[in-house]
């Protein structure tokens, strides 16, 4: 049981640094968790401030901390989670996604499992 807990908890992480289909072109310049704020140039060059709620795309910033924004988009298998950081002046995003876990099938002989049960 526990392990079947576990599988159900698994996550797959992808991180890579940021290319523009990771987030419609959007680009995070600075993070303010103080503010709960984040500017970000947008794909037509502006500059825009973004705070918990928005929407970037598809994307909706659901938290912003001193050192990362999260995102939450729809995806082909669920929902995405993305996790944006600056590091060294570049961002840097990590992606969470629940994966479908493919269970394997037991079946138990009726005669074999009443003989074990002392049935």
């Amino acid at each position: 049981m526990k392990t079947l807990m576990i599988s159900l908890l698994i996550l797959i992480v992808c991180t890579s640094f940021a290319f523009a289909t990771d987030l419609e072109g959007y680009t995070f310049l600075k993070i303010s968790g103080s503010d709960a704020r984040a500017v970000v140039e947008t794909p037509q060059g502006e500059k825009q401030l973004v705070s918990p709620g928005d929407m970037l795309g598809k994307a909706r910033v659901t938290e912003i901390t001193e050192n990362r924004v999260m995102l939450e988009r729809p995806s082909k298998t669920g929902p995405e989670v993305l996790i944006v950081r600056l590091k060294n002046g570049k961002q840097k995003i990590d992606r969470l996604q629940k994966m479908p876990v493919k269970r394997k099938v037991v079946v138990a002989e009726p005669d074999k499992a009443s003989a074990q049960f002392g049935y």
